[in-house]
């Protein structure tokens, strides 16, 4: 019994860790989902709100966590809406690799909006204004289906100042023909790690936000007029104060 045990222990880690010991990418049959990403959008505040109904929504994933301007989430794209699902778990790439399909079941999860954009977790604690990460995998399991048969790579949306719209908020977004702006607090400091001005030649300006955790915090930005690329988001920046932002993925996210 204690053999049979054990066996049955081995199979199921091998299922979630690879020879190397970091999660292994899934590969399930995904369910059919029933609710369009607009449809959910639509539907979400920014009061955290437990989901009742048996719900499953699908999408693209269109982020990495890999170079940790991402913490421990994952944005899936559909429709022209993107929604944040905060796994709570390190290494989503590797499960969820950029580009995968996955679907979701909503049932006994919560959303909330937060910058703008959907965010799917567990319920907060009573006071608290954004949904709690899943953080266990076991659970994520439960929730999560991903198929990684028919990986494409994430294509963002070219878009000038004047198309932004809250509706976009989580959406993988490319703006050009911006230049870097000089930090208020220190002129001679350009690294990423904060949130940062940009600014295009008719003079409107977007930010982008980069984790001190982020593997390229400290790297500097390009002088020259720069392409962006990230999710967009909307909210206070700082001492910027309210802004549309670009989330990087990693730095290759800049270039000229």
């Amino acid at each position: 019994m204690l053999r049979l045990s054990l066996l049955l222990f081995a199979l199921l880690a091998a299922r979630c860790y690879d020879d190397a010991g970091v999660p292994a990418p899934k590969n399930d049959p995904l369910p059919e989902a029933n609710l369009s990403l607009p449809d959910l959008s639509a539907r979400c505040g920014d009061t955290p709100v437990r989901i009742v109904q048996d719900i499953v929504v699908a999408g693209r994933v269109t982020t990495s966590d890999e170079a940790g301007n991402f913490f421990r989430s994952v944005v899936l794209q559909e429709d022209g809406t993107g929604v944040e699902l905060m796994a709570g778990l390190d290494d989503l790439f590797r499960v969820y690799p950029p580009g995968c399909r996955i679907a979701v079941r909503l049932q006994g999860l919560a959303m909330c909006r937060r910058f703008g954009v959907v965010q799917i977790g567990t319920m907060p604690a009573a006071g608290d204004y954004a949904v709690e990460a899943i953080g266990v995998r076991a659970l994520l399991d439960r929730y999560v289906a991903c198929e990684t048969v028919d990986v494409l790579r994430p294509v963002p949306r070219i878009v000038a100042f004047d198309e932004l719209a809250p509706d976009m908020c989580g959406c993988l977004v490319q703006i050009e023909d911006l230049t870097p702006l000089p930090s208020e607090e220190d002129p001679t400091d350009w690294k990423w790690e904060g949130y940062r001005l940009f600014e295009d030649r008719a003079g409107n300006r977007i930010a982008t936000y980069t984790s001190t955790y982020a593997r390229y915090a400290a790297s500097e930005i390009p002088k020259g007029p720069v392409t962006l690329v990230g999710v967009l988001q909307y909210g206070n920046a700082g001492s910027i104060g309210k802004s549309y932002m670009i989330k990087m993925r990693d730095e290759n996210d800049c270039f000229r």
